[in-house]
């Protein structure tokens, strides 16, 4: 439990910082979390809501899911978006409503499934709508 608390409380303050730098902290802002499938996104938005509101059990999504609650003064609505390759073109839609964008990769993937993130980060950050916009790249399962 000690080395847990100590990992979520370090994760808690990356997110304080990421939010805080991009002018985020006590607003309403909309948050897109892409990745590709069974990527871990949907599990990092779960750790961030508030423990109360945590899911007991996390399973894929399907589409996608907007979930809302407040991270350190921040009220968010977060899209978590599924990474299976039918909902991928999905993602181009809320583009232009986020504020910020957070890219999801599984650490433990093999050196192909790397590669596919890379392309698909690559391709996504070639939309217009997406110039300007923040991203956070991070890793999940790890």
């Amino acid at each position: 439990p000690g080395e847990a608390q100590a990992a979520h409380a370090a994760a808690m303050g990356m997110w304080t910082s990421f939010l805080t730098a991009l002018g985020l902290a006590k607003k309403k802002r909309s948050l897109l979390v892409v990745g590709l499938a069974n990527g871990g996104k949907t599990t990092l938005v779960n750790r961030l809501k508030p423990t109360k509101d945590r899911d007991q059990e996390v399973v894929p999504t399907v589409g996608f899911s907007v979930e809302r609650f407040t991270l350190h003064k921040c009220k968010l609505t977060v899209i978590d978006m599924s990474g299976q390759g039918k909902y991928v073109e999905l993602w181009e839609c809320y583009y232009k409503e986020c504020q910020a964008v957070v890219f999801v990769v599984d650490a433990a993937s093999d050196a192909d499934t790397l590669g596919e993130s890379k392309a698909m980060l690559h391709a996504m950050l070639a939309h217009k709508e997406l110039r300007g916009r923040p991203l956070l790249a991070g890793s999940g399962h790890c």
